[in-house]
């Protein structure tokens, strides 16, 4: 969102001058690090009002396309590499009660008129190289890309007019007139005006204190696959696939033949994690899928 608004508001403003600041690296966070769906439509619509919430719904897929058009446009006439592919996602069950959520999820999709079609037994064991899982349904709205990858190369394509402070975390801010004041270890920003795109630290800039709940999840990538190993994991190259559960396992295929499965969730208590000790997590894989597993991956990614 950082990104995206500072690149947005350059366009808008070329005479005005933007600051694009990042406690960290670009691409080595949240953004950077999760699965690479680009979506259209709700990723996990299993609440109840989804079938019900029809105007809510449209609006959100109208939101969600003009954003997958703008991403489209800095792709192909900026030339952002990051493995753009437009092939849609697969909600996968694997048990009877998910197999029931995709019926759900399909009665929805008529509803809004959206496109998708069923993937059956054999051919999403065939796609995906398992016998995990029972059915699927494929809607085709959904962009994959490699998130970091894009982070990193529009990054270097944005206006002239904007700079970029990596490693500067702000430790300190001032609202108020005329400027609001950004306090960092090597220097203060002040500006007019701000766009805050901190996810979970919004909490830490004094808003949404008590009602926010960050999460974190967890995730491990393989190393690149030999032929062999490939022969064994499906007949489609590159895929994505999402849980019919709202617990279950996230699964990528990547272009450069890895595989990435995210499926442990635990609370993000004071932003922190650790390698080793007491691990709270949910799912099928919670004892199998460890922190010090994702923090190997995230690290070579």
């Amino acid at each position: 969102m950082g990104l995206h608004a500072a690149h947005r508001y350059a366009e808008l403003h070329p005479g005005s001058s933007v600051i694009l600041v990042d406690a960290g690296r670009i691409g080595n966070n949240a953004s950077g690090r999760c699965m690479g769906f680009v979506i259209d439509l709700a990723h996990n619509p299993r609440k109840q009002d989804f079938v019900e919430d029809i105007k809510g719904n449209k609006e959100e897929l109208f939101v969600n396309r003009e954003g997958i058009s703008y991403i489209r446009n800095a792709v192909q006439e900026h030339g952002v590499d990051c493995d753009w592919d437009a092939q849609g996602k697969y909600h996968s069950a694997a048990t009877g009660h998910g197999v029931q959520d995709l019926r759900r999820f399909s009665e929805a999709l008529d509803t809004l008129g959206q496109s998708y079609s069923w993937v059956e037994t054999d051919e999403i064991r065939a796609i995906t190289g398992s016998r995990h899982y029972l059915k699927a349904l494929h809607h085709p709205g959904t962009i994959l890309l490699q998130p970091a990858k894009y982070l990193k190369n529009a990054t270097r394509r944005l206006p002239g007019n904007v700079t970029v402070h990596e490693n500067t975390p702000v430790v300190a801010v001032r609202f108020g007139q005329p400027k609001h004041v950004f306090e960092t270890p090597k220097g203060t920003i002040r500006a007019p005006k701000v766009i805050i795109c901190a996810s979970g630290y919004l909490t830490r800039f004094g808003f949404f204190r008590n009602r926010a709940i960050p999460l974190y999840t967890f995730a491990s990538m393989t190393r690149q696959l030999t032929d062999n190993e490939l022969s064994q994991v499906g007949n489609k190259p590159a895929h994505g696939l999402i849980p019919a559960n709202s617990f279950g396992t996230t699964v990528r295929r990547t272009v450069d033949n890895r595989l990435f499965l995210r499926n442990v969730y635990s609370y993000a208590t004071d932003f922190k994690t650790i390698a080793a000790g007491r691990y709270e997590g949910k799912g099928a894989a919670a004892d199998c899928v460890r922190p010090t597993l994702a923090r190997a991956f995230v690290n070579r990614l």
